[in-house]
């Protein structure tokens, strides 16, 4: 009798008993994710997984997973056992189905709430990631790339236009990772749909680049674990990755998640719609491997739906949060509720934190999140002081995240010298001052890295700096000139911006607010 052979007679003994399948999480049937054994042989397996009545479907060659067909009436947690019992498997699953976070309820809003909530629609006024302030500092870099494991993405939406890297489509197999289901889309606008086009909304970041990796498929969003797998490894080594879907804890899952942070990227996951315990109920988000988000409404209630426990890092807006409509192009909006549009709100402030300062690590990240996090922000029988297992951390905001990397001072064109007065096409001279105040020290600015926003204008070192309290509030100011030398600057449409470090490395920047 052949291996195969027992393993049905086997099969057939215990299903007289229990049948197993109905005990397993839902899964692909007749599939299984396997890890090669150290050493293993393609060939050798390949004849081994036939001798039991199996065959090899796919293979993820960078960490050994192999992706395993047989007989679907057998159920997959006994042909696992199975296989993990020959010598060329390290460990076998079944290969898990997943859900992705929020359906969309396609009511347009007034404001999007999460970015900066007056308290419309019966919210909380400053129940948000504080954007706009945030904004002044930084709104991203085309040079940082996130990755969005998803349904795809509406790749002709205005919102995404010139933002999107060439991606690939694991569930059709192909390079082409159009949205046919619209949760990708919406997750992708979340995070980063164009800003200051005076159409539709804004993304959490402007410029970040995009690159969309299909795994879930169908208007069903249909998504298995060796898909998600193949997904990660594409993108593994892409600055950030977001996943706003669940699937059953599997070592295929966590060995790919490892793999992603080895090489470097920065790991976003939803904490699922599962709410009590559900955020150490399924991967990602209940690795440590992964920042694990969960949703609040704008009152900084913790949704009902949203995911608890010990795994839970942070929680970020995620009920009736605005986004782009998926498959329409035209000036309309979307809104959806889930963990799944919380998470993409992290990744957007983690691609911002990389805008100012690229060599920060998954680790960093987390602590600049978890350390700046508003703490007791919802009912005081959940939020409790310090990281609790209903809002982690506290509600994320990004202006104190920037804020952790980057002095935000404050600037002003001295009076006499409004740039508007410049003419244009001549060389002129104009003086800014950066204002000292008891969080900022104007003795600590290196000098020689001040720079003025717009193109053409240099630091004009013949005449300064020099230091003195010049608005007599008991501070002293930096007072800075820069040269105007090209001709045919417009002033008036320009932010006056000034940027520079201090002596110690730290980013500087400030804005004048009455040139905005």
């Amino acid at each position: 009798m052949t291996g195969f052979a027992r393993l049905l007679a086997s099969i057939g003994l215990i299903l007289l008993v229990t049948p197993a399948s109905a005990q397993e999480p839902p899964h692909v049937p007749g599939e299984l994710i396997a890890k090669m054994a150290e050493g293993a042989e393609l060939v050798q397996l390949d004849a081994m997984l036939v001798q039991n009545g199996c065959v090899r479907k796919g293979i993820v060659e960078e960490m050994g997973l192999i992706l395993v067909s047989f007989d679907p009436s057998i159920p997959a947690s006994e042909m696992a056992a199975h296989l993990e019992a020959q010598d060329d498997i390290e460990f076998a699953h079944p290969n898990y189905l997943g859900e992705l976070g929020f359906v969309p309820n396609d009511t347009s809003f007034g404001r999007q709430w999460h970015h900066e909530n007056t308290g419309q629609l019966g919210g909380t006024r400053g129940a948000d990631i504080e954007s706009v302030p945030a904004w002044d500092i930084t709104r991203g870099d085309p040079s940082v790339v996130v990755a969005v494991l998803d349904s795809g993405i509406d790749s002709d939406h205005p919102e995404f236009e010139g933002r999107i890297l060439p991606g690939f489509d694991f569930w059709n197999g192909d390079s082409d990772p159009e949205d046919d289901n619209s949760h990708g889309t919406l997750v992708t606008g979340i995070l980063a749909a164009n800003a200051d086009n005076a159409f539709s909304v804004a993304g959490v970041d402007h410029f970040c680049s995009i690159l969309p990796v299909k795994v879930f498929g169908g208007r069903s969003a249909t998504g298995s674990t060796f898909i998600v797998i193949q997904g990660l490894n594409f993108a593994a080594g892409v600055d950030v990755i977001n996943m706003s879907f669940g699937f059953p804890p599997s070592l295929g899952l966590e060995l790919a998640l490892q793999n992603a942070r080895d090489a470097g990227s920065i790991l976003i996951a939803s904490a699922s719609n599962d709410g009590i315990g559900g955020a150490d109920r399924f991967l990602p988000s209940a690795s440590p491997l992964t920042i694990s988000v969960g949703a609040s409404d704008r009152r900084d209630v913790r949704a009902s739906f949203s995911g608890t426990g010990n795994a839970l890092d942070v929680v970020a807006p995620g009920v009736a949060v605005r986004t782009v409509r998926w498959n329409d192009a035209g000036d309309t909006t979307s809104s959806g509720s889930g963990t799944s549009a919380a998470a993409p709100i992290v990744a957007g402030i983690a691609t911002l934190l990389l805008s100012v300062d690229p060599t920060l690590s998954h680790s960093d990240i987390r602590e600049i999140l978890t350390t700046t996090a508003e703490d007791q922000v919802g009912p005081p029988g959940e939020d409790t002081p310090g990281r609790d297992n209903f809002y982690g951390h506290g509600r994320v905001n990004l202006f104190n995240a920037l804020s952790a990397l980057v002095i935000v001072a404050e600037i002003d064109i001295k009076p006499g010298s409004d740039p508007n007065s410049i003419n244009p096409s001549l060389e002129g001279d104009l003086p800014v001052a950066i204002l000292g105040s008891d969080s900022f020290d104007v003795a600590d600015v290196d000098v020689t890295t001040l720079a003025f926003g717009p193109s053409g204008a240099s630091f004009d070192h013949s005449q300064g700096p020099h230091f003195e309290d010049l608005n007599g509030d008991g501070f002293t100011d930096l007072m800075s000139h820069f040269r105007i030398e090209e001709t045919g600057i417009e002033f008036g449409d320009m932010e006056a911006c000034i940027t520079g470090e201090t002596l110690d490395g730290t980013f500087i920047k400030g804005c004048d607010g009455d040139m905005e």
